[in-house]
């Protein structure tokens, strides 16, 4: 079975999920390797790359990933990579929906050079 999400939703999930970031870790987009970037990756995916360094990784997470996503949304986001208040917030992309990746990759680098243009 095949899941997509319009583009219309992945850009409003994608500036939900920056707007956290925003709020909750100033100074985000500075931190992504570009490059490297992968939405579906969670050591390469924006909270994997913004929290790699944080104390609450080195506390007993077994990635970046899940420090950010605990921090930013505690038991809502349960340990499950599909929660749904991550594909809310632009973080993942429902089980299934593996082509939905691309297109938040795509949102995701849209939104952090946005971020690093405006300083």
């Amino acid at each position: 079975m095949t899941t997509t999400i319009d583009l219309d939703t992945i850009r409003a999930h994608v500036e939900r999920g920056a707007a956290v970031m925003d709020a909750q870790r100033p100074g985000w987009a500075e931190l992504i390797d570009k490059d490297t970037f992968n939405i579906g990756d969670c050591a390469a995916c924006v909270l994997g790359q913004s929290y790699e360094n944080d104390t609450a990784y080195d506390e007993g997470f077994d990635n970046p990933f899940e420090a950010g996503a605990f921090e930013l949304f505690g038991d809502a986001y349960g340990f499950d990579n599909n929660a749904p208040v991550l594909i809310e917030h632009g973080f993942s992309a429902p089980a299934g929906a593996e082509e939905v990746f691309a297109a938040l990759d795509d949102e995701w680098l849209r939104v952090i050079n946005e971020r690093r243009t405006v300083r």
